[in-house]
């Protein structure tokens, strides 16, 4: 029996547009309790591409009126969005 893999997937765009609105929804609702933070699986990008991700990042940077970071967290096995952390 095969098995489908996420990054076989293609969603259209319609549903695509669905998942990334999703996702938003889902992060704002815990925007508080992760002090600003959006924690994506670790292959967020292979399911919806990059392109999206920096939708979801440009978001974040026009919410909290600051610059935004996004990266892959292999420690942790997340990706990250954030604000831009300051260095003193």
């Amino acid at each position: 029996m095969a098995m489908a893999t996420a990054s076989a997937v293609k969603p259209m765009s319609g549903s695509l547009d669905l998942v990334i609105e999703l996702i938003w929804q889902h992060a704002m609702a815990h925007l508080k309790s992760t002090k600003n933070e959006i924690l994506l699986p670790a292959d967020i990008n292979t399911v919806i591409g990059q392109d999206n991700v920096e939708k979801i990042k440009d978001r974040l940077s026009a919410l909290l009126s600051t610059p935004v970071v996004a990266f892959r967290d292999d420690v942790n096995r997340v990706y990250r969005i954030m604000p831009t952390p300051v260095l003193d």
